[in-house]
């Protein structure tokens, strides 16, 4: 299946987004400036990925992608 990469998954628009991806088969690749509530994440290891990152940091993104 198909792999998204998505800013802010962990909140809002993002994580509406995100969640319907992942609903529909996509492996998700979450790039957020603040971690997830552990409850949010419960039962989607493998398929739903997080990286601290903040995109407006060109640092944070080469760590993040590396």
């Amino acid at each position: 299946m198909a792999n998204a990469i998505i800013t802010g998954c962990n909140r809002g628009i993002g994580k509406g987004i995100a969640s319907v991806l992942y609903h529909a088969g996509y492996t998700i690749f979450g790039l957020n400036r603040t971690e997830s509530d552990q409850e949010q994440l419960q039962g989607k290891q493998g398929r739903w990925n997080e990286l601290l990152c903040d995109v407006g940091d060109y640092e944070s993104v080469q760590r993040a992608i590396a």
